[in-house]
């Protein structure tokens, strides 16, 4: 674990702690401001998995939200779901006014959905367009299991325009890779599953791109890679120092959390967080593992990156997230027929 210390103190003078200023809006020395969306009845209900180190807002119809319990504080009231993109339109003045913070200084957005309904995915596209070119926003929608209909697809297109990038979770894919996870594998302990596991993920990437990190991340190319990471595939998995970095990235691809062609991906980030024995160079062995397994030819320095956080709860344990961003969405299960006509 020195050694890791070591190395970060090292390069925590390097630019990294300027870049990061690139994602705040008022003052390079506060943190970015960071929020969670959520969208329609599924997706408010998975604020509930979030912590309190950022903000949650309930967006829906009246009827949603007044059926709803525990709702956070900040809610945004659409009058009725709209059919199709052009009505579903939120202005970003409207959305700020929601906020108790200046719009501006949201730095970090991701909207979480559950796209079983058109409408849901035009709602949460416009969230993603009322913010600026500045503001790194990403949309999380959850993907039925019996895929998406001819209209769910041009509505899920829409939002893959809207956000920079997209990570569906789909619900079939989840089934199988966590059902060690489930007692009765009900379609409810099905959807509290993936609520979990999408708001565990999303707090990764805010504290990657907030805290400070035992591994330090380029700030600036985390920003730029996420503005723009288009489609992208989530693989999770869990490890121990006796069976790294095998086992930890096999545990990882069983876990993924939707299919699609990876070898078209065009950049990753990865976070890694580990127990206090880690060294540096168990640290080093995961990372080149991670390469050697998903990173496909052709991909600049820039747009591979690998962070990772120590803490004291893990022991001899890891885990890991990594992000395959631009993958072909051709190449998604659930819209491959739908692209194919």
């Amino acid at each position: 674990m020195e050694d890791i210390v070591e190395s970060a103190l090292e390069k925590s003078t390097s630019p990294c702690s300027e870049e990061r200023a690139c994602l705040v809006s008022t003052d390079a020395f506060l943190p970015p401001e960071c929020a969670v969306v959520g969208c329609g009845s599924v997706g408010i209900d998975w604020l509930r998995h979030a912590d309190a180190a950022h903000i949650d807002i309930a967006l829906g119809g009246k009827p949603t939200l007044e059926s709803m319990d525990d709702l956070p504080d900040t809610q945004i009231r659409v009058s009725k779901a709209a059919p199709d993109d052009r009505s579903s339109r939120i202005e970003s003045h409207d959305f700020g006014q929601a906020l108790d913070i200046p719009f501006d200084q949201l730095d970090i957005v991701a909207v979480v959905l559950r796209l079983d309904e058109p409408e849901l995915a035009y709602l949460a596209a416009s969230v993603c367009r009322s913010l600026e070119d500045d503001q790194t926003v990403f949309a999380v929608p959850a993907i039925p299991e019996n895929g998406l209909s001819e209209a769910s697809t041009v509505a899920f297109t829409a939002l893959v325009d809207a956000a920079g990038t997209t990570v569906p979770y789909d619900l079939g894919r989840i089934r199988d890779s966590f059902a060690d996870a489930f007692s009765d594998e009900s379609q409810q302990e099905v959807l509290d599953t993936t609520g979990s596991v999408m708001i565990d993920w999303v707090e990764d990437v805010f504290e990657a791109l907030r805290d400070p990190l035992t591994v330090p991340l380029n700030c600036a190319d985390a920003h730029a890679l996420l503005q723009d990471g288009g489609v992208s595939l989530l693989y999770r998995g869990w490890g121990c120092r006796d069976n790294l970095p095998d086992v930890l990235l096999q545990d990882a691809a069983a876990h993924r959390v939707c299919d699609g062609n990876r070898s078209s991906a065009d950049g990753g980030f990865g976070f890694l967080r580990f127990g206090e024995p880690f060294t540096l160079r168990e640290f080093e062995a995961v990372e080149q593992h991670a390469e050697s397994v998903f990173r496909p030819e052709g991909v600049d320095s820039e747009q591979w990156l690998m962070s990772g956080q120590s803490s004291l709860a893990l022991g001899d344990n890891c885990w890991l997230a990594f992000l395959l961003t631009g993958i072909d969405a051709k190449s998604l299960p659930f819209l491959q027929d739908r692209c194919a006509k």
